[in-house]
């Protein structure tokens, strides 16, 4: 890239594109920055999403609450803590949780 022959508005321009913070950089600086820059990669990879998780401890919770929607909230707390191995405040927090969702759907 030929800097030398570059007016002050295309520098800048081609600053910001490499991703270069010109705010107070004279114009020698811009091109000297401009120079050290390494060419871009030409095409960025795409992110690969995550899939999908099973058997998490809300699926289990969602299913203990569902299936057991007669039982009193303390017999509840008790089931997240034996099957879905929760502790005592995270089997409270799921309660609240799955209450939510539940009433949503």
């Amino acid at each position: 890239m030929n800097t030398t022959d570059m007016t002050r508005q295309e520098l800048r321009a081609a600053a910001k594109q490499a991703g270069i913070k010109y705010g107070k950089m004279s114009l020698l600086q811009i091109r000297n920055a401009l120079a050290d820059v390494k060419p871009a990669a030409k095409s960025k990879k795409e992110k690969v999403g995550r899939k999908e998780r099973t058997g998490t401890k809300m699926e289990s919770a969602l299913k203990i609450m569902s299936d057991n929607s007669d039982k009193s909230r303390k017999e509840i707390l008790a089931l997240f803590q034996s099957k879905a191995k929760l502790t005592k405040a995270g089997s409270a927090t799921y309660y609240a949780l799955c209450q939510k969702k539940l009433k949503s759907k």
